[in-house]
């Protein structure tokens, strides 16, 4: 982490710095995590949203992915497939007009996760 809160991704096998979106930090959490090539991490930003807002996917492989906003009634209320590669990749996704309040967002690929979205006006 840069001074000005920014994420860097190092590859700790060979010390080399991996392409990744400039991402500001959201937590003072530091960790090393296992080498699993089914390892994805996603995050939003900005969260909360005023309905427009930006998806970071990082994966160890290629992959088809479903990306789902789910209300908290479980009504779908967004839905797209992608097609994402090894490494970073990012999505802008606008829910203009949605309702201020609390979804979900999930991506189903290889493996599913999930995280917190608050929506205000």
């Amino acid at each position: 982490i840069d001074s000005m809160n920014y994420v860097c991704y190092i590859d700790f096998t060979d010390m080399s710095k991996i392409n990744g979106p400039v991402v500001p930090c959201t937590s003072t959490t530091i960790g090393i995590n296992e080498n699993d090539p089914n390892k994805v991490q996603m995050g939003l930003w900005p969260n909360p949203s005023k309905g427009t807002f930006t998806l970071y996917y990082q994966t160890e492989q290629n992959d088809n992915i479903t990306i789902r906003i789910v209300d908290v009634a479980c009504r779908v209320i967004f839905e797209q497939k992608n097609s994402v590669t090894s490494g970073a990749n990012s999505f802008a996704i606008d829910l203009s007009g949605v309702s201020s309040g609390s979804y979900t967002l999930q991506i189903e690929g290889r493996t599913t996760i999930s995280k917190k979205l608050m929506m205000n006006e």
